[in-house]
């Protein structure tokens, strides 16, 4: 499948005649999303990877700006801890 998939799936479905499918995954450095790879998906419907911080990205996130899960995470964080003080500071 992929040289260096993130994860792995093993999906059990009565209705498929072989009951279990198992496939890799990728998780988008972006956004944070898990997707499926499947054998012989074209190349462009697979994801991409980003350039900007070398990581793997879904097909959603693919050609757009790069901003890291990670990042975004921070991001918030900070936001809440500046409207956490501010709160605290109208108290008196």
């Amino acid at each position: 499948m992929v040289l260096k998939p993130n994860g792995y799936a093993t999906i059990v479905d009565p209705d498929n005649p072989n009951g279990i499918t198992e496939l890799d995954t990728m998780q988008c450095a972006h956004c944070n999303a898990h997707w499926h790879i499947v054998k012989g998906t074209p190349v462009d419907k697979t994801g991409g990877f980003c350039r900007m911080c070398y990581k793997p990205v879904c097909p959603k996130c693919a050609g757009g700006d790069c901003r890291p899960f990670e990042k975004w995470l921070e991001d918030e964080e900070k936001k809440d801890y500046i409207k956490r003080q501010y709160d605290l500071m109208m108290r008196f």
